[in-house]
């Protein structure tokens, strides 16, 4: 299920994307330039937040990230440029923008349990991969597990979107804001298990 999922999805995204692709090496930037975009805007955005506190903008920018991040791959098929550096950078910058724009959220919204909570697990969901990968062979489709990087990214955005266009709407009490991160907490925390078991049966 969560496989043709997956495959739905690519499809959907696959043509406005490898038009973008073409774009944007028009422009002459590369693969690694975006990725690197995708860095400084995230950096940008939450400091905005920070200042700001409006979480609609960085919604908005939120999805630019996203996009951006969907791209520099894109960028690196279509000029026949994919390096094993150009994914270490590209993860590596993943990794500081999943912590920097959850900070700025912390910051502003003071749910630093919930935050850090949220950051542990992603960061640990994408090293039980990569740590399994140093004992065993594992390919980039062998593990379509449920709260993958892309997946974490669209529920972050929506999120972020639903509280910047409703702050004052409260379930039980709480934000949606509050509800979204246990949400997606729950569903990352899940993943880590399902990359657990997986890891567990492999290196068996």
């Amino acid at each position: 299920m969560i496989t043709s999922y997956k495959q739905f999805f690519s499809a959907t995204f696959k043509a406005p994307i490898h038009l973008s692709a073409k774009l944007t090496l028009k422009c002459g930037l590369n693969a690694n330039t975006v990725t690197l975009l995708a860095l400084l805007l995230a950096i940008a955005a939450s400091a905005m937040l920070m200042v700001t506190e409006n979480f609609l903008w960085f919604a908005y920018a939120v999805a630019g990230i996203g996009y951006l991040d969907l791209l520099d791959g894109a960028v690196a098929r279509a000029s026949n440029t994919c390096s094993r550096f150009g994914a270490y950078f590209d993860a590596m910058c993943d990794r500081i923008v999943d912590a920097v724009t959850v900070f700025a959220i912390a910051w502003v919204s003071g749910l630093w349990p919930l935050c850090f909570a949220y950051v542990i697990g992603s960061l640990l969901v994408s090293y039980a991969k990569s740590r399994a990968a140093m004992e065993v062979s594992v390919s980039n489709t062998s593990w379509p597990d449920l709260m993958e990087r892309t997946e974490r990214f669209i529920l972050f955005t929506a999120i972020l979107l639903a509280y910047g266009l409703f702050p004052d709407f409260l379930i039980a009490g709480y934000s949606i804001l509050v509800w979204g991160l246990v949400v997606s907490c729950a569903l990352i925390y899940l993943t880590l298990v399902q990359r657990w078991h997986r890891a567990w049966r492999l290196l068996q």
